[in-house]
């Protein structure tokens, strides 16, 4: 595809008018153990944030091309040192893989890790360590792996200057 074909995305957050369309998006079957335990992963992060799971304020987004919905992940952090954040279940929609969304994506949910909390020094994530187009990804948008795991997966650090 000619990187003139690809529609510069836009973040936008879950809101009660749009969770719905975010329920539909959805990853290969052979990719859903990189991702998440369970579809759809849009119910399963609102579940995350309503709970406030590890304590922290989860924000949910999606990615939208034009009108198009193409992908999703969420931010979330400690509101008691919210002196880094973390990126979970970052995926572009099935429909929409290999049109360079997932770059552009992942830079729109770096800017707002930047740009939400001025104390914020990292940025966090896991990536599963069988997924090396993840790897490859997160490492060309500046993510370093520390060396640790959580929850059994490579944990990957990105510094907030």
């Amino acid at each position: 595809m000619d990187e003139r074909d690809v529609i510069a995305l836009e973040l936008c957050s879950v809101t009660r008018e749009n969770w719905r369309d975010a329920m539909r998006l959805k990853v290969h079957p052979e990719q859903m153990r990189f991702i998440a335990e369970v579809e759809p992963i849009a119910l399963l992060v609102l579940a995350k944030a309503f709970v406030g799971v590890m304590g922290h304020i989860w924000t949910p987004y999606t990615f939208m091309a034009g009108n198009e919905m193409v992908g999703f992940a969420a931010l979330s952090y400690d509101p008691r040192g919210a002196t880094e954040c973390w990126v979970h279940h970052f995926f572009i929609d099935a429909a929409h893989q290999g049109r360079g969304y997932g770059q552009q994506a992942l830079a729109l949910i770096i800017e707002v890790a930047r740009a939400t909390e001025p104390r914020r020094l990292a940025c966090y994530l896991t990536v599963h360590a069988e997924n090396a187009t993840a790897q490859r990804l997160y490492a060309r948008a500046g993510f370093m792996p520390t060396g640790e795991t959580m929850f059994g997966d490579p944990l990957y650090k990105l510094a907030l200057p």
